[in-house]
């Protein structure tokens, strides 16, 4: 995330396209991003992130209907979840290979973004094509990117702001086609075609708040995926998190995925219970970054986020034609950052454990931090007690 083509995007491409496109006056529109268009445009980011932070009951509202929410998603919420997942991608490159894999039988890659919004999931698997063409592995002679969502106008803005970043990458003008398709997807899952991935992002978070799964026809989502199969990126929040725990336990239980293969790329390395599906505590990732980019670090920094680490709530299914890779059976993966035992120098981190956690007691100097894998054999295991009280960890 800190290529030439990424600070080019972030720098020059969004912000020439949001003053060309969402500047209050004419005069203003071909004139260089300044100073002054980030502390206008930053009143739209400050309101939309108190919209995406504060609990609320039900759906979120249509924000992208409001041009000031657009504009402010695209200065900052765009590059932020882009680089979630790209992040993802980087983590899991042999699910893209088994994406790329599909070419010959279905005459294309071709990708579904559904709730795609203005594209974002797309805009990683773009910067992620661009990256390896750098290295001149063989790229696919056509990429179609399918995005699914009802707000025709930020798809549409979005495809703009695409098109510019293919202009600007030959490998990708020569192969990618945009296809956007207007309507509520859930209730056409059967008529969609087969893809070679499938990419969800804050689906559950934004459409599935209030319970757990209806309309959106999972079984036959499912069946649509092939190559490198579905992923979903929700927030690093409760509700999403056992939302995507919940969907878990019913793609396993129902056979959605294979039973017979490795079904999960990720982050999950059993098939068993999952230990954080209710209760306080929920399973998210915080992976070390740096998004690079001047105005996105104003905007972080207004904020009050410096935004070093990328946190999200993820789960990527395998398709039954390409199991995920499969890990050695005595790693486990840490599931929360180190916790203090009060009245105590000692910490500990949580593993995850079939329909329970473990708590392995760190040694002085080592280092684990959420989402780390670990060897089981290493392990200190700590008992488990019951705690005294919210947000007590007494020993």
């Amino acid at each position: 995330m800190n290529t030439a083509l990424w600070t080019w995007w972030l720098d020059e491409s969004i912000p020439a396209f949001v003053k060309r496109n969402y500047s209050p006056k004419a005069a203003w529109k071909d004139r260089p991003f300044t100073r002054e268009d980030a502390a206008f445009f930053y009143r739209g980011i400050e309101e939309l992130s108190d919209l995406f932070t504060h609990e609320r009951p039900g759906s979120l509202p249509d924000y992208f209907s409001h041009p000031r929410f657009r504009s402010a998603y695209f200065l900052y919420f765009l590059p932020l979840q882009t680089a979630k997942f790209l992040r993802l991608f980087e983590e899991y490159p042999k699910a893209l290979d088994a994406m790329l894999l599909t070419e010959t039988e279905l005459g294309c890659v071709r990708v579904g973004d559904l709730g795609a919004g203005p594209g974002t999931a797309s805009f990683a698997l773009l910067l992620w094509l661009a990256e390896r063409s750098k290295t001149k592995k063989k790229m696919p002679a056509k990429v179609e990117l399918h995005w699914y969502d009802q707000n025709f106008k930020i798809m549409d803005e979005g495809r703009k702001l695409a098109m510019e970043l293919i202009e600007h990458v030959p490998a990708l003008k020569a192969s990618v086609e945009i296809h956007l398709h207007k309507g509520d997807w859930t209730k056409e899952v059967k008529s969609l075609p087969e893809f070679s991935l499938l990419l969800l992002g804050n689906v559950l978070n934004e459409k599935v708040r209030s319970s757990r799964g209806p309309g959106l026809h999972f079984p036959q989502l499912f069946d649509r995926a092939r190559g490198g199969g579905i992923l979903f990126v929700e927030p690093a929040a409760r509700a999403p998190a056992q939302l995507l725990s919940w969907l878990r336990s019913e793609a396993l239980e129902n056979e959605w995925v294979s039973p017979e293969q490795v079904s999960l790329w990720g982050p999950c390395l059993h098939r068993e219970m999952c230990p954080l599906a209710e209760g306080r505590d929920w399973c998210h990732s915080s992976f070390k970054a740096e998004i690079a980019g001047k105005w996105f670090k104003e905007f972080s920094k207004g904020l009050g986020s410096e935004r070093n680490w990328l946190k999200m709530s993820y789960l990527w299914f395998a398709s039954r034609e390409h199991e995920a890779k499969a890990m050695k059976p005595f790693l486990r993966r840490v599931v929360s950052d180190p916790i203090h035992i009060n009245g105590t120098r000692k910490r500990f981190v949580q593993l995850c454990e079939p329909e329970q956690v473990l708590r392995h007691a760190l040694r002085q100097e080592e280092k684990l931090l959420r989402g780390d894998l670990v060897s089981i054999k290493d392990v200190k295991e700590l008992p488990l007690r019951p705690r005294r009280g919210p947000g007590s960890l007494k020993e």
